[in-house]
């Protein structure tokens, strides 16, 4: 039987490295690799990550545009490169295109992408096109930058740091399951749910701010789920977790299309993916806190704690004080959904 996902990339690191491989290079194991362009941690580095989005793995042509799609591209691409709390700089693109994709298809494709680089903003400077048996698909290279030792990494987590996320969750995960399940046509899909999906937004002014404010202890974005994503950080880490499950930020469309089924939204908030906000741990220090919750209202923005990271190797939950177990479910994309 053939690894999971993550076993395989286990696999790739012991083969060809992971982590810090001298002279500040570091390999597998973030959201993005960081390249040094000098020997000193205060010189600038560049982030560089590869994404993609797949026909029929991860969208369908009937629940998004072309358009949307292409932006869509690039926030998720870019979403690594804010977690590592770097500034956009350059994307490649690479494309396969099938037979039935037309004209006006591409157009949008197109447009769609520029926009989403003005919004970062961040520069086009090459790619792929490659013709494929039929459907489309799309990878993209997104390079950031930031002085070395302001990157955020995944292994910087100490038990009594609190734990964070940058935006509410769960509605991008039920506007895939609306998307797969919902067959009655006077059940339409709320348009918040849909517009989760369909137009994420990668948190570049967040993660830079966490970045410059030497209070972020590790980071990463949510594209697997609160849980499995926080897993990514106990493991780089050393470490677990307790959730406050009381103070957890559902998404307000999540909590309206599921009004009588609470428990099952809390299981989408906490395994769902595509959400795209950062999850982030940070110290116990009440002036960072402050400047920089006052940083992201400037910007817009806001976060959430959700939990606090522990020395015991794993993950528990708390509700009004009293442990109870946490959903295990993910996907994974070489075994599919997991139990």
């Amino acid at each position: 039987m053939r690894p999971g996902e993550f076993e395989w990339i286990e696999q790739l690191a012991r083969r060809f490295g992971s982590g810090d491989r001298g002279g500040g290079l570091i390999g597998i194991g973030d959201d993005a690799a960081i390249i040094p362009f000098g020997p000193s941690v205060a010189d600038e580095a560049l982030a560089i990550s590869v994404d993609a989005q797949v026909e029929d793995i991860h969208f369908q042509r009937g629940w998004i545009g072309f358009h949307d799609l292409a932006r869509r591209l690039v926030h998720v691409g870019f979403s690594d490169i804010a977690a590592m709390g770097a500034a956009p700089l350059y994307a490649l693109v690479s494309v396969e295109v099938g037979p039935e994709i037309g004209e006006d298809d591409l157009a949008a494709f197109t447009e769609g992408m520029q926009i989403g680089l003005r919004e970062l903003p961040a520069e086009l400077i090459g790619g792929n096109v490659s013709a494929r048996a039929g459907g489309f698909s799309a990878h993209i290279t997104a390079i950031g930058r930031q002085k070395r030792q302001l990157m955020l990494r995944r292994n910087g987590a100490h038990p009594g740091d609190g734990i964070y996320v940058t935006g509410k969750l769960g509605a991008a995960a039920a506007a895939i399951r609306a998307f797969t399940s919902v067959k009655d046509a006077s059940l339409p899909i709320p348009p918040a749910l849909i517009d989760a999906f369909r137009k994420p937004r990668a948190h570049i002014r967040e993660g830079l701010i966490l970045a410059e404010s030497g209070w972020a202890t590790a980071a990463i974005d949510i594209s697997d789920g609160l849980l499995p994503d926080l897993g990514h950080i106990g493991k780089a880490s050393g470490t677990g977790a307790t959730l406050d499950l009381d103070h957890l930020p559902i998404s307000d469309a999540l909590r309206a299309w599921m009004p009588n089924d609470v428990a099952g939204a809390e299981v989408l908030a906490l395994t769902g993916g595509e959400n795209y906000v950062l999850l982030f741990t940070a110290a116990n220090n009440p002036a960072k806190e402050a400047e920089a919750a006052r940083r992201f209202a400037e910007a817009g923005g806001q976060f959430w704690r959700v939990g606090t990271i522990t020395a015991e190797k794993h993950m528990v939950g708390l509700r009004t004080g009293r442990e109870v177990p946490l959903p295990t479910g993910r996907f994974d994309h070489l075994h599919g959904p997991l139990p």
